[in-house]
């Protein structure tokens, strides 16, 4: 992973933390402009893990989930 953003409140006093995760070709700058910006809370710790080349695997959410596939979503997941 190149890195996460991390948005919103403190981790420590936050009320809740929040894992925002990005689609493919997509970026936690996107979910930050077209989400996140519009919620109006105060007491939640957001953090949106970025996905190496903006996708977390090769394959669709839509195609069958393969071996191979399976392997690339675990290493962006241990990442």
């Amino acid at each position: 992973m190149a890195g996460s953003l991390a948005l919103g409140a403190a981790p420590s006093p936050a009320r809740v933390m929040c894992v925002f995760i990005h689609g493919r070709a997509q970026s936690p700058e996107a979910m930050e402009a077209a989400v996140i910006s519009r919620l109006k809370v105060t007491d939640v710790a957001y953090v949106l893990p970025r996905a190496d080349g903006a996708s977390w695997y090769s394959t669709r959410a839509i195609d069958p989930l393969t071996e191979a596939a399976r392997g690339e979503l675990a290493r962006s997941i241990a990442d």
